[in-house]
């Protein structure tokens, strides 16, 4: 499981910060060089991660709840939801 809270990108001198707020607490997730070319996209990607983690678990019970996924394509895109999410998982 992932670390709870609002995921932000902070920009510092020579890193950008993920981290994690839940009220009063933060915690740093990751922190990415600013001499990468793609830190500031990457940083993004990696705070934007959480919502799209359950925004693929909502999607799959929608999917599964609509029966969408007894079809071929919508079978197709279950697997590559359930995919995505084992990945997230370290699966």
């Amino acid at each position: 499981m992932y670390t709870k809270g609002e995921w932000q990108a902070e920009v510092g001198y020579t890193n950008i910060y993920i981290i994690a707020s839940k009220g009063t607490k933060h915690s740093a997730v990751a922190d990415i060089p600013t001499s990468n070319d793609n830190a500031e996209a990457n940083a993004n990607l990696i705070a934007s991660a959480p919502d799209m983690y359950e925004a693929l678990l909502s999607a799959l019970g929608s999917l599964v709840a609509l029966g969408i996924n007894d079809h071929s394509w919508g079978e197709e895109i279950r697997n590559n939801i359930q995919q995505a999410l084992a990945k997230a998982n370290g699966k």
